[in-house]
């Protein structure tokens, strides 16, 4: 009862923010550029996801409710005159219940065996309870269902860029898995027969997997996820707007934790059926095959080229073989500098400045050498989606691809660069990024210009400049009204608060990289 309370308040809170908070945000930027070509496939997919996974879990749930009750008052009403035994009695019987059976007489008998016969109720109160006769219970649709699906379009929507090998396999790996795992407890006797038990074998050795992966990277959260979400909660309490981002929160923190138990579960059950079924050699034998495949598909993922290129490059050559040799391999070193140009928007962190378990683990006034251990497992953990190399590796990368190619890298690989720079949710940012790349001209509607007098010298800045395109978009599109709505509902200083904490990460990011003089206007 607790975790079936837990279940529809936490898929409320995921309602009301999808549909208040995410659908008119991004829905009024991602539908036009849909209809336009302009939104690739597999950043809008995710965003349907997050309205449509607590969406589908809710109404399925609760036909499946809807339908029980029914089921269980036509089965009451169809023979009112017998016994119906309590449900929660799974017992054989005594001697003494036998023998007033038996001593019943047949037409008593006969109408027990057409109600067992004729009634769905009946027939799952009379057979003993099973994990695979219930149907699916709600603990494992949440977590076995819900929560992976949730947690994948939050990651790929929010957190990853342009997808690499690496983290496709990674997302392909959790698709199975949560695939399999539906099948199985939708399908159980299709699912545990014939050669989809060898399928399933595999699918669920990949839980296996994904369980335990998942399971460790919960625990560098564990501690500062009690710690905020604790203080999320109790501060909700007295702001109630807050409640449902703070149940969202709570529940988001909760979800990779039980996804871990749940899979793991679920392999061993399924390992235990299959080896009774085909013995115990075959089953260690699909598990091991399996994970070892993934294994090496996944070290070959893991490759990234642009430190071999670096090193070749920056290697004097007066030798006319090697540079045939060098030539040779041109299309490696155009692969490695690419890769070292677009890291910024083909991987979410750096190896060299993720600091993220330090920046959660500081207010917690830990010891400075637990907190580097932990940062240093955590980036290990996190290897297949962070870049291993410099925040310097793009400016190095376009210098070796002019020298090398004799062409700016931005006119050689410009539908590349295309590619890599709209592959995020930020649709204003990545228009930005397009009309930077492709040179487009703009035409300014406004601009405002400050002069400060200083004796014989004078100081002006660009404090204002408007283009049409900006001013037609902040009068009538939707994300001008959305800040002003939320404020009515209370939530001001929320996104304050979140402003400026996204202005401070960005600046400090932006000082380490190249920056640029005052931007140059042309007239259209």
């Amino acid at each position: 009862m607790l975790f079936k309370f837990f279940f529809w308040i936490s898929n409320i809170c995921f309602l009301l923010i999808g549909y208040i908070g995410i659908l008119p945000y991004l829905g009024s930027t991602f539908f036009p550029d849909l209809l336009a070509g302009e939104l690739p496939f597999d950043i809008f997919l995710p965003f349907l996801g997050l309205i449509g996974t607590p969406t589908a879990s809710t109404v399925s749930r609760g036909i499946s409710n809807f339908k029980q009750r029914s089921t269980k008052t036509s089965g009451l009403k169809s023979i009112p005159n017998i016994d119906i035994p309590d449900p929660r009695i799974d017992r054989e019987l005594t001697e003494l219940e036998v023998n007033e059976l038996k001593s019943l007489p047949d037409r008593e008998i006969r109408a027990i065996e057409l109600f067992e016969s004729s009634s769905p109720l009946a027939k799952q109160i009379m057979k003993p309870s099973s994990p695979d006769s219930s149907g699916l219970p709600l603990m494992k649709l949440f977590f076995g269902i819900e929560a992976p699906l949730l947690l994948l379009c939050l990651l790929r929507l929010f957190w990853l860029h342009e997808l690499t090998p690496a983290s496709t396999i990674v997302l392909l790996t959790a698709l199975v898995c949560v695939a399999s795992y539906t099948y199985r407890w939708l399908r159980p006797e299709q699912a545990e027969s014939g050669s989809m038990a060898w399928l399933q074998m595999a699918g669920h050795s990949l839980m296996l997997l994904l369980g335990s992966y998942v399971g460790v990277l919960s625990l560098f959260f564990l501690i500062p996820g009690i710690y905020w979400g604790g203080a999320i909660f109790i501060y909700s309490l007295f702001f109630p707007p807050l409640f449902p981002l703070a149940i969202a929160i709570i529940a988001l923190l909760i979800m990779p934790l039980g996804l871990s138990i749940a899979y793991i579960q679920a392999w061993r059950g399924f390992y235990r059926k299959f080896a009774i079924k085909h013995g115990i050699v075959r089953a260690r034998g699909v598990t091991i095959a399996v994970l070892g495949a993934w294994a090496i598909a996944f070290a070959a993922t893991q490759i990234q080229p642009q430190n071999q290129v670096f090193a070749l490059l920056n290697q004097p050559v007066s030798d006319p073989g090697k540079r045939q040799e060098l030539l040779k391999r041109s299309g490696e070193i155009r692969e490695g500098l690419l890769n070292a140009y677009l890291s910024r928007y083909r991987y979410p962190n750096i190896s060299e400045e993720d600091r993220t378990i330090e920046n959660l683990y500081g207010s917690l006034r830990l010891p400075p050498e637990f907190i580097d251990r932990v940062q240093n497992a955590y980036n290990f953990m996190l290897s297949p989606f962070v870049y291993k190399g410099s925040v310097k590796d793009s400016i190095e990368a376009e210098t070796l691809y002019a020298q090398f190619f004799d062409r700016p890298i931005l006119r050689a690989e410009l539908p590349a660069i295309q590619q890599a720079i709209n592959a995020t949710f930020d649709r204003s940012q990545a228009k930005a990024g397009l009309l930077s790349v492709n040179q487009k001209k703009v035409l300014l509607s406004q601009q405002e210009v400050t002069v400060k007098e200083h004796g014989d010298w004078q100081m002006w800045s660009c404090t204002k400049s408007t283009s049409i395109v900006q001013a037609i978009a902040r009068k009538y599109s939707m994300l001008s009204l959305y800040p002003k709505v939320l404020s009515l509902l209370g939530y001001g200083s929320v996104i304050r608060t979140i402003a400026r904490i996204a202005s401070h990460s960005k600046f400090q990011r932006g000082e380490q990289r190249k920056k640029s003089t005052m931007p140059k206007f042309k007239n259209a």
